[in-house]
């Protein structure tokens, strides 16, 4: 009996043990089932904290609250605006917040815009203006674009192009004080001015300074010359045209104003590599003088071989000083040869062969303009490939973030905070220091855009 007591009494007491450890086990797993979906609600919000106080710190201000959707897919976005071409994520995003509110989706019909207008380079344009992803087509920036056609612009994709930030501009406070300005000066064809310097078409105070400087030069018919030559609005004044216009006074020129009037590309001709070269040769050996060039300043646009070869066939036909500089090179192969050297176009040829044997012949003016009409219509062709181009690439990125799926919270921060981070500026592209000479003489450093 006491033997099988004993036996009774200690299997009653491994099933106690038995049963003990599993009441022992029951508690924690009945925290853990419900304390596990709380871990997730945590993780998710703690994400959401952590990328609303990335925001903050780089001034970035969402419209919409961020929640568990915004915080698993903003990843994604970004990923896509970077390989747009949105280079600063950072900068970007706090300029143009609505782009991290938006979903490339909604994105996509401002692409399809662009390229409808011609625009095959989509990184370049929002590189410099992300602000083309989130603005309103239909009607500020469509409205941008109608007035460019409007006043005579005929390359919009190429005035986008390189000046993408026209969709950041007021209609009212930016456009319209630059065009009445331009308006305002007679005989000037705005739609050149704006095709040729798209990148400060808009800025009135940029032009209105050129502008009265030309004025009180005293260049004649300002209207004419800036449709010729619209550069000059671009040119700075301290470096450029005020260097040039001295350097003329020092050489003899008593009209200047005329000289820029009738060839106003002599403010875009280097001095120590045209200017000089050229001054020198028509002063010396072609014996001409200050008086012949003020006459006709179009002779600075002549290579210094021209000038030559004209020169030596009429002093070996005896006839150098019987005709002035204007028609003496204006005059075509034909009339310079047989009317004003008294020779044949064969003795011409012969002459250009035998002194410049790597010159090519002159080509017809007829075989010119067929050149140019087909190198347009090759751009054309070539623009159009682009497009088709860059128009699957955007289809393609599209379609590789609808197949994304959404990440992790934690690693959504790593990815937000990573992509977000500040740019630091290349060293290429920091600010030359002044040079010692250039310091002490009080002279700016002129910049790469002068």
């Amino acid at each position: 009996k006491t033997t099988s007591c004993a036996v009774r009494q200690s299997g009653t007491m491994r099933r106690q043990s038995v049963l003990q450890r599993v009441a022992l086990w029951r508690p924690p797993m009945r925290h853990m089932s419900t304390a596990a979906p709380q871990a997730a609600g945590s993780s998710s919000s703690d994400a959401a904290a952590s990328i609303g106080v990335i925001l903050r710190e780089r001034d970035i201000a969402l419209k919409a609250p961020l929640n568990d959707e915004i915080v698993t897919r903003l990843p994604s976005r970004l990923r896509f605006l970077e390989s747009l071409g949105v280079d600063d994520l950072g900068k970007a995003a706090r300029l143009c917040p609505e782009l991290l509110d938006s979903e490339p989706a909604a994105i996509a019909p401002r692409l399809e815009y662009l390229l409808g207008l011609g625009i095959c380079d989509i990184a370049a344009a929002v590189k410099h203006a992300p602000a083309l992803l989130s603005c309103d087509m239909t009607q500020d920036f469509h409205l941008k674009v109608a007035i460019l056609g409007s006043l005579g612009v005929t390359d919009i994709a190429n005035f986008v192009t390189a000046n993408p930030r026209i969709v950041n501009l007021d209609v009212e406070k930016d456009m319209r004080p630059a065009v009445e300005l331009l308006r305002s000066i007679d005989g000037l064809e705005v739609g050149r001015v704006l095709n040729r310097i798209p990148t400060i078409a808009f800025n009135a105070p940029y032009l209105r300074k050129r502008i009265d400087f030309l004025t009180g030069l005293g260049v004649k018919k300002l209207g004419h010359v800036l449709s010729r030559h619209p550069n000059l609005l671009a040119y700075s004044i301290e470096d450029n045209m005020q260097r040039k216009i001295e350097w003329f006074r020092e050489r003899g020129f008593a009209d200047v104003p005329g000289l820029i009037t009738n060839n106003p590309s002599l403010l875009s001709m280097p001095i120590e590599a045209r200017l000089l070269p050229t001054l020198d040769l028509l002063l010396g050996p072609l014996g001409r003088s200050i008086g012949e060039i003020e006459r006709f300043p179009r002779i600075f646009n002549y290579s210094i071989e021209m000038l030559s070869l004209r020169h030596d066939f009429l002093a070996e036909a005896g006839k150098t000083r019987r005709h002035g500089l204007t028609r003496t090179y204006r005059a075509s192969p034909y009339t310079f040869a047989t009317k004003l050297a008294g020779r044949s176009t064969h003795e011409w040829e012969a002459f250009l062969r035998q002194r410049a044997r790597h010159r090519a012949g002159s080509p017809r003016a007829a075989d010119m303009f067929f050149a140019r009409q087909a190198a347009a219509t090759a751009k054309d062709e070539v623009r159009r490939a682009a497009v088709q181009t860059e128009r699957e690439r955007v289809a393609k990125l599209l379609e590789q973030h609808a197949k994304a799926g959404a990440m992790e919270p934690a690693d959504a921060v790593e990815a937000v905070s990573r992509m977000l981070r500040p740019r630091a500026t290349p060293e290429h592209m920091l600010p030359a220091p002044a040079t010692a000479a250039s310091a002490a003489a009080g002279v700016a450093e002129p910049t790469a855009g002068q």
